[in-house]
């Protein structure tokens, strides 16, 4: 659950309730009446590996395979790992003790490299301390905008008392008299992407209205993705 600065067509803002939508659970797996769990094994050794194998019998390694199974670890292969943790490897091999240095590396359009250096830290622009979310006035049809965009996830906006029930209400009405999604943005004039957190991956937001009597359903869908057809 997070509080979002959001403004309507008008210019007025507020404070609202915004939850990530939960997919529907995935159906489970039996087998005669058995439920189906998955597990994960282990599938070689590192003495097993290619690398290590090419090291050790070089050109006969084919005829060692065929011969002998050396590929193959009978004892550890195939047992049940619980747990596992991360670990950094060099070039090498070996086991990097520190994190490596990493570089922001820039290309242009054509592949070609045009500058690198360290990263920078993104700065989220959805603060209490920014400019609320706003309305742009560009309208996309549902069906052009499922085939244009990817949609990541989807943000349900939810009132906190009557005043904001109001105000999310008509906007979740207009839209639905419409029937058409409204690209929302940040910044002072409402067209950067949405950035939620340090470094996180900016979003375009479109917003979505449905309503049934009294009752209301605001959905912001989020998209980092427009698909170019030819």
């Amino acid at each position: 659950m997070r509080y979002f600065y959001f403004a309507d067509k008008k210019g007025r803002d507020a404070t609202v309730m915004a939850i990530t939508l939960r997919s529907s659970p995935n159906p489970e797996l039996s087998h005669k009446g058995k439920k189906i769990t998955n597990v994960r094994i282990l599938e070689t050794s590192e003495e097993k590996t290619y690398a290590n194998l090419k090291k050790k019998y070089g050109d006969k390694l084919t005829e060692a395979v065929i011969k002998d199974d050396v590929d193959i670890d009978f004892i550890k292969t195939g047992l049940i790992i619980s747990q596992t943790n991360r670990i950094y490897l060099s070039h090498d091999g070996l086991t990097m003790n520190y994190l490596p240095k990493i570089q922001e590396v820039i290309f242009n359009t054509k592949g070609e490299e045009k500058s690198r250096g360290n990263p920078k830290d993104i700065e989220p622009n959805i603060r209490d301390d920014t400019p609320p979310i706003k309305w742009t006035g560009k309208f996309f049809n549902k069906n052009d905008a499922i085939r244009k965009f990817v949609f990541q996830r989807s943000l349900q906006l939810q009132h906190t008392n009557g005043l904001t029930y109001d105000f999310l209400f008509n906007m979740a009405n207009d839209l639905h008299k419409k029937n058409q999604l409204m690209f929302v943005g940040a910044g002072a004039k409402g067209i950067e992407p949405l950035i939620f957190q340090i470094n996180g991956t900016p979003m375009r937001g479109f917003l979505e209205g449905r309503t049934k009597g009294e009752k209301y359903k605001l959905l912001l869908h989020l998209s980092n993705m427009e698909v170019k057809l030819p």
